[in-house]
């Protein structure tokens, strides 16, 4: 049986017959033909589905984005929370009626424990939307965030600044089940009309992003909104304002005994001195009104050893070296970072570079040429080349703003959020203007500390040797050659089709699909475990192209995994789910629904062993290929699955990665009582100490506090206290301090 490097060698043989054909040929040859073998040694393949697709909403007529834009609508409880599940929150609106924000909660494997719900249904006369969710590391508990508005049919603008987000909790922890205990009522989070009652200011903020994180006060948590102005910001347009890019942070600190009364807590609010400065521009002393607008997302990070991180990254549209900003050089991407909980905050910008505009000629290599022997498709290849470069002024390559993204931090402070870079050619003369139209994937990471900036190509693929740039579509090794790809029937192009969204174009202009449908989402980091889901409409774009292209993708778009086990150093190649093969064609529970579209990865992946995880995702399922603003509004399904899917990660030498690993166990059993037995693997010699606290953050008996060897180690706990009294029943805390970092973990006596 042949090897990997064995079958890419004849195939590279076979492809170039005797000539000098690139590397990068035979990956989009591969790429469309669908040959399961990756160029570059990093893979994942489906296993089985850990949970089959389940329905959580049968049909609503509002179908963009039910989910949300941003942060988590779907989101796993703690390994140490008993009865743990998954809760999920999501947007449902029937064919005449308001739009409401609904809820659900299940167990794993269990789909009999599936219950739904809608979140206030007594609100009935406001419509609700965007709303996520955050789960307490500390009981369990979900915290639900979403906005509201009175219901207008026809929006009068005399109700804007009505917009108010709420919050509310479902007390899971005294049941050890979801959905049985809702809050009364929600509460408010934010109400604007008190924050801008003449609307002068033109601050409105909703689409609240919820998230937990550490506390500095021990026993506690600490709950984050992020939440963005709604409201036209001071900038003009030649027609109209700009949107705003202001946003405020909320947060407050949550213990055990304050969920009964967390209607009551006092939050604590964050405008941004860098944000208010775009909000607040007056652009029209200049005659061609210039813009800038900011398109945010947000992380809380959770691991122990960087708590208290938090951050915002914008990607910037427009001008950055006008009078406006007086903080920061040049850039394009923002980070508004803390190191302190959220109090203070730190502004730094960077530049993702990339080739500009019009600045380039790559040339054929006759070399490729000459392997091609058929001599029609030698000719359409050099037709297809004097296409390109009849006209370089018509080529555009341009960032695309991500709005509808996550990030996230990894266990070693660097933040990674998705990026996509667009270029197209404009031809009008041929009524096709935006036929020829393509688009990179890259993940981005950013030190905040050292400020240091790491470019992973993600789609298509780059040679290892790419400087971290982002580079023209026509020649990503940068060799300045064009590469030749592959049409789907076999004919040779200078042109690489790559098109990460739901929506496909071939006669909309691409700043449509590219604003409305650009959904990247990234999951929190897991011991090194992340996972990036888009959606791909690559085949349904060249079938609508040429219907002889991939004619079972007409109106199919694919649904796209990758999956980094080193904290995003390096990624997997995509991973394809769709409607026409298995596992894809089980997502669609009915044959009338026939189309994926917007898709939501739980918070993070959990990790069966360390080859094998498993990926929780809620997703769209729509009767037809269209959405609300384009295609018909003909609704849409919300089911969620989960997929075990295997992961390969071997470098250039066949040599596995390691795996990282948690330090501190979770103790056994647990509940327990009298004892327990607490588990740790330090990675280095030194000094030691491993605690018990209780729920106050009050030391309840030091178990270790003394120097111990690199390895494995164990402690029993017998219940008690330093001076060895027995403690009450209730929840605790086990705090490892080593020179490695510092990891805590929940426990629970039950006498």
């Amino acid at each position: 049986m042949l090897d990997k490097k064995g079958l890419l060698d004849i195939l590279a043989k076979k492809l170039s017959k005797g000539g000098n054909m690139k590397r990068i040929s035979i990956i989009f040859i591969i790429s469309f033909l669908l040959i399961s073998v990756f160029v570059i040694a990093n893979e994942m393949m489906f296993i089985d589905f850990y949970e089959l697709p389940t329905t959580l909403e049968n049909y609503s007529h509002y179908d963009y984005m039910n989910g949300g834009y941003n942060g988590f609508p779907i989101r796993l409880q703690g390994d140490d929370i008993i009865g743990k599940g998954i809760y999920f929150t999501y947007m449902v609106q029937p064919i005449e009626g308001v739009r409401k924000q609904h809820w659900a909660f299940t167990k794993s494997k269990e789909p009999e424990s599936l219950k739904t719900g809608m979140i206030y249904p007594e609100n009935e006369n406001h419509r609700e939307g965007f709303g996520t969710l955050a789960i307490d590391p500390i009981t369990g508990n979900p915290l639900f965030a979403w906005h509201s508005e009175p219901y207008i049919l026809d929006h009068d603008p005399q109700y804007r600044g009505k917009l108010n987000s709420y919050f509310t909790w479902d007390r899971f922890f005294w049941l050890n089940s979801g959905g049985e205990s809702f809050a009364e009522e929600p509460a408010v989070l934010l109400d604007n009309l008190n924050l801008d009652p003449t609307g002068k200011l033109k601050q409105e903020f909703i689409w609240p992003v919820v998230f937990f994180g550490p506390s500095p006060i021990l026993g506690k948590s600490r709950v984050y909104v992020f939440m963005e102005n709604i409201a036209e910001s001071w900038q003009h347009s030649w027609t109209s304002y700009v949107p705003s890019s202001s946003a405020m942070l909320s947060f407050a600190d949550i213990g055990y005994e304050d969920w009964d009364n967390l209607d009551d807590i006092v939050w604590t609010e964050t405008l941004f001195e860098y944000l208010e400065k775009m909000h607040y521009w007056d652009n029209s002393k200049h005659y061609d009104y210039p813009f800038v607008r900011a398109y945010l997302s947000y992380t809380v990070a959770t691991q122990p050893n960087i708590a208290g991180h938090v951050a915002i990254i914008g990607n910037i549209e427009g001008r950055t070296d006008l009078e406006w900003n007086d903080m920061l050089p040049p850039h394009n991407n923002v980070v508004i970072f803390s190191k302190d909980y959220g109090e203070t905050f730190e502004t730094m910008g960077f530049l993702l570079e990339r080739r500009p505009d019009n600045a380039w000629l790559p040339i054929l290599n006759p070399a490729d040429v000459e392997a091609i022997t058929d001599p029609e498709k030698r000719q359409f290849l050099l037709d297809d080349y004097e296409s390109l470069i009849s006209n370089t002024r018509a080529w555009r390559s341009i960032p695309i703003p991500l709005g509808m993204k996550t990030i996230s931090f990894d266990s070693h402070g660097n933040l990674h959020f998705p990026s996509m870079y667009g270029v197209y050619y404009y031809f009008q003369e041929f009524h096709h203007e935006y036929l020829r139209a393509s688009v990179s994937t890259q993940m981005i990471s950013f030190n905040p500390n050292t400020q240091e900036i790491r470019i992973n190509h993600i789609e298509p693929r780059v040679s290892k040797s790419m400087p971290d740039t982002i580079p023209w579509i026509f020649d990503l090794d940068d060799d300045g050659y064009i590469d030749i790809n592959y049409l789907p029937n076999g004919y040779p192009t200078v042109y690489k089709y790559a098109l990460p969204f739901y929506y496909h174009y071939v006669y909309i202009p691409p700043s449509y699909p590219w604003f409305y449908h650009n959904q990247m989402r990234l999951t929190e980091d897991n011991n090194g475990y992340m996972a990036l889901m888009w959606m791909d409409s690559t085949k349904a774009h060249l079938n609508a192209i040429d219907s002889d292209f991939h004619p079972e993708f007409t109106d199919t778009p694919e649904i796209m995994i990758s999956a980094s086990i080193d904290s995003g150093m390096t990624w997997t190649m995509p991973f394809r789910l769709n409607y026409n093969e298995y596992p894809g064609s089980l997502l669609s529970l009915d044959p009338t629904y026939n189309t994926p579209s917007f898709v939501y990865p739980a918070d993070r992946l959990i990790v069966l062993n360390k080859d094998a995880i498993c990926l929780y995702f809620m997703y769209n399922d729509n009767f037809g290929y269209g959405e609300l603003g384009h295609g018909p509004l003909n609704g849409t399904a919300i089911r969620y699955t989960a997929v075990d899917l295997n992961i390969w990660y071997v470098d250039d030498d066949d040599e596995v990665i390691p795996v990282p690993e948690n330090m501190l166990s979770q103790n056994f059993p647990n509940p327990f009582n009298p004892s327990t037995t607490i588990q740790f693997n330090i990675p280095r010699s030194g000094d030691v100490r491993l605690s018990i606290y209780n729920v106050k953050g009050q030391l309840v008996n030091t178990l270790v506090n003394e120097y111990l060897i690199a390895g494995q180690h164990s402690v029993v706990w017998e219940g008690r206290d330093n001076y060895g009294r027995d403690v009450a029943s209730g929840i605790y805390f086990y705090r490892l301090e080593t020179e490695g970092g510092v990891e805590t973990k929940r426990m629970v006596l039950l006498k």
